[in-house]
């Protein structure tokens, strides 16, 4: 934690905020970011709980993120709502004075000099809308980024949704997005373990073990429904062999699978390495650009 406030205190007068902020002084790789201050690790808590998160295995990242992860997840108490959250969002999806859209499919997005045109499908209703200036934020379907840690080159991505110029082309070829996946089992033999957030360290530490779950979590007193967090790499782990690893790390852990509830696939943060940090591609993607404002990550 002094490491933490040390770095907010350099950057706190800067005029930027999040990792664009710690850029200049953070972009190099964790291990070589702590060497270099006298540390020879950070908290298991810290990078157990980054890595659970979806937002990779720490060795692969620059530290500004780790810096990001404590500064605003390690601090207070996780409140969970009876029932799940889709009353809290909808409660302030109500609350907001404008049009908020869900379940829509964004089809295309053009830039100008005058503004953004975006056309829209939702419910098999095709609509254009326009807009002053657009913020592209979140995993944004490209053609051009890649997928973290996988043995391919290039995404996955149908078709062009973007207008993207040479320049952001080029950005976000960088742009490296994590396949995180959560998977539902409802299991016998395990109603002894109680409510809680459990890490499997052999797999939290060893990204050649990729696939296989690195967290479990089990939501309700009276439930033996258990949830796991895994990652894939877009190629040779996907769905169904996050689904047998998980399978067989219950199985180690004296549980029987009764059944298999679901299993989602995020395309989920998305960043860059080291060298692009202590490059422009992070202040660059942090400004207006052809009426638009990337907040990628």
């Amino acid at each position: 934690m002094s490491l933490t406030l040390e770095i907010q205190e350099k950057v706190k007068n800067c005029g930027r905020i999040g990792v664009h902020a710690v850029s200049d002084i953070a972009s190099d790789l964790t291990p070589e970011y702590l060497k270099c201050h006298g540390l020879k690790s950070i908290p298991k808590s810290v990078a157990y709980g980054y890595t659970a998160s979806g937002y990779g295995f720490i060795q692969d990242m620059p530290y500004a993120y780790l810096h990001e992860f404590t500064r605003t997840s390690m601090a207070g108490k996780i409140r969970r709502f009876k029932g799940g959250y889709t009353s809290l969002w909808q409660s302030i999806a109500e609350s907001l004075p404008l049009r908020l859209l869900c379940n829509t499919e964004v089809l295309a997005i053009k830039r100008n000099s005058d503004g953004v045109t975006v056309r829209i499908k939702s419910l098999d209703v095709v609509e254009t809308l326009e807009f002053d200036k657009i913020i592209i934020s979140g995993s944004f379907p490209l053609k051009y980024g890649k997928i973290y840690r996988s043995p391919s080159n290039c995404i996955e991505c149908k078709k062009e949704i973007m207008d993207a110029s040479d320049l952001e082309k080029d950005l976000f070829s960088k742009v490296e997005t994590n396949d995180y996946y959560t998977t539902v089992f409802k299991i016998k033999g395990l109603e002894h373990l109680p409510i809680g957030f459990y890490y499997f360290s052999k797999y939290m530490e060893d990204p050649s073990t990729i696939g296989n779950p690195v967290a479990m979590q089990k939501f309700y007193a009276d439930s033996n429904i258990f949830l796991f967090w895994s990652y894939g790499n877009s190629v040779d782990i996907k769905g169904p062999t996050v689904k047998e690893l998980a399978m067989t790390t219950i199985q180690t852990m004296g549980g029987e699978v009764e059944n298999f509830i679901l299993q989602r696939c995020f395309k989920y943060f998305p960043h860059v390495g080291s060298q692009e940090f202590s490059q422009t591609i992070v202040k660059l993607l942090g400004r207006a650009y052809r009426n638009s404002f990337h907040n990628l990550f």
